[in-house]
């Protein structure tokens, strides 16, 4: 297991970490263990994972939500401008990590 990190500059705005950590097992690479920190109300989950979804790599949370006064559990996947750079940039990481 190795951790990584690199932030984002949201102009305007601000600033998100992300670190997360590499597992390297044999000729594969995943990624696991990611957190998000702003220093402003990003709107982004703390701790998303990072899961194939309609074929695509997406940011995914479960958030619990109060339905017929019981609370549930609701996946969401998250397909912004922003989330999208931070999938974008978690695998390009994930696939120059699988070279070395």
């Amino acid at each position: 297991m190795e951790l990584r990190n690199f932030h984002i500059d949201v102009p305007g705005k601000g600033t998100i970490d992300v670190d997360f950590a590499l597992h390297f097992n044999n000729n594969s690479v995943a990624i696991s263990e990611i957190k998000l920190h702003s220093d402003f109300d990003s709107g982004l989950p703390h701790r998303p994972q990072l899961v194939l979804h309609d074929n695509a790599w997406q940011l995914h949370v479960q958030q619990p939500v109060m339905k017929d006064n019981e609370v549930i559990i609701v996946d969401e996947y998250l397909n912004d401008d922003l989330s999208n750079e931070i999938v974008k940039r978690l695998l390009q990481i994930r696939d120059d990590a699988k070279v070395l």
